[in-house]
């Protein structure tokens, strides 16, 4: 299964796991990445490390680390800077750079590693307002990619640098994020269903809306699934989100769940175009 939930330490992932480390410091971040490159190494990934500026920063606390120290020269670590991962203009087609990081999967599998894992410091794209919407429908979709695929990503975020809605909007469209990042995490699971975990209150509405919009489901059964299971509360208001999405898209929204105080919200309210399902 696909980990759900915040973290302290990066390391003990699986290969589809997607992870947004939002940072005070630096050497927080580089702590994490080193962790979470052990572990790529450890499973027989082939590891790119995407640096903003970094570059050396990185590597030298890598040098530092003892497990790493010695693989530095690996040639199953890849360093890549971010403007060879990221082109200029890459946010004007948020697909077309998912489809760099499916290509990417690929190569390392006909290489023979068990697949690909990213370290990518994503903050200069996170600072500037007008490429957040496009940053999460990447984030998003390439998400859906990792569920199904050997793909697995560190995403960087530095607090200092990039407004708190911001942190919060990209944060929830990882599975996994730092403390206090995001109320809530809008992924897909293993099943390729979109998923939902956390909390849904009124603080978390906002960037909860834009979630969903961001995702563009389709539904093409007239049935949107959406696991609820590891979602601990769920207000009216977002609620009532979730029976737009239903409405603009014409379609059911079933809502799995195993949580009985959210079965018994949704079903008091008796809103239009959801269904409830009670599965642990």
């Amino acid at each position: 299964m696909r980990t759900s939930g915040a973290f302290e330490t990066a390391e003990n992932f699986g290969i589809h796991d997607h992870l947004c480390c939002a940072y005070d410091d630096t050497t927080e971040f580089y702590a994490r990445a080193a962790e979470f490159c052990r572990g790529g190494l450890d499973q027989g990934l082939r590891v790119c490390v995407v640096t903003n500026g970094d570059g050396a920063s990185l590597h030298d606390a890598f040098a530092d680390d003892p497990w790493l120290s010695g693989s530095l020269d690996d040639p199953a670590i890849h360093w890549v800077s971010a403007e060879q991962m990221y082109p200029a203009g890459w946010c004007a087609d948020p697909m077309n750079q998912v489809r760099r990081y499916i290509a990417a999967t690929e190569a390392a599998l006909a290489d023979g590693f068990s697949g690909l894992r990213v370290i990518a410091e994503a903050t200069a794209a996170g600072r500037i307002p007008e490429q957040i919407e496009p940053l999460a429908r990447y984030e998003h979709r390439v998400d859906r990619y990792m569920a199904r695929h050997p793909l697995s990503a560190l995403c960087g975020l530095r607090r200092a640098e990039v407004p708190p809605e911001s942190v919060e909007q990209i944060a929830s469209l990882h599975p996994v994020a730092s403390p206090g990042a995001a109320q809530f995490h809008f992924y897909t699971n293993e099943e390729g269903v979109l998923a939902i975990s956390g909390e849904l209150d009124g603080e978390a509405a906002v960037a909860f809306a834009l979630a969903l919009r961001r995702a563009e489901t389709a539904a093409p059964s007239g049935e949107l699934v959406v696991d609820a299971r590891g979602l601990t509360f769920l207000d009216h208001r977002n609620l009532s989100t979730l029976a737009a999405l239903a409405a603009r898209k014409e379609v059911t929204v079933l809502v799995r769940t195993g949580n009985p105080a959210v079965g018994r919200l949704i079903e008091l309210l008796n809103v239009r175009g959801i269904s409830v399902e009670c599965k642990a």
